[in-house]
């Protein structure tokens, strides 16, 4: 049983914890807004999140990696920060997770 407070528990495949963001209060799993697998996750919240990731300068590439998208997710958030329809750095979205209708 997850431990209340505190980082995200989210594992990865291979039983590693791979986040350090804070987890979600009401996250039965208990995991961070990025992970929690809820449909009706608080979008504004999770868009908040995407925004810090990609104006964090001191990143390489911006990691998505297990992030799971919910399906209102509006994609401007992401492109605003396209050039070219390219990201500026390495975006990385390996075994995310993207709500369809």
């Amino acid at each position: 049983m997850p431990k209340k407070g505190g980082t995200c528990q989210y594992e990865n495949i291979l039983g590693n914890r791979i986040c350090k963001r804070k987890a979600l209060l009401g996250s039965k799993d208990h995991y961070c807004i990025c992970h929690e697998q809820s449909r009706d996750k608080n979008i504004k919240a999770f868009n908040k999140e995407i925004e810090k990731i990609i104006q964090n300068t001191e990143v390489e590439f911006y990691d998505f990696r297990e992030f799971y998208f919910p399906k209102n997710f509006d994609f401007e958030v992401l492109y605003r920060h396209l050039n070219k329809r390219t990201f500026l750095k390495k975006a990385i979205f390996m075994d995310a997770t993207f709500q369809g209708e």
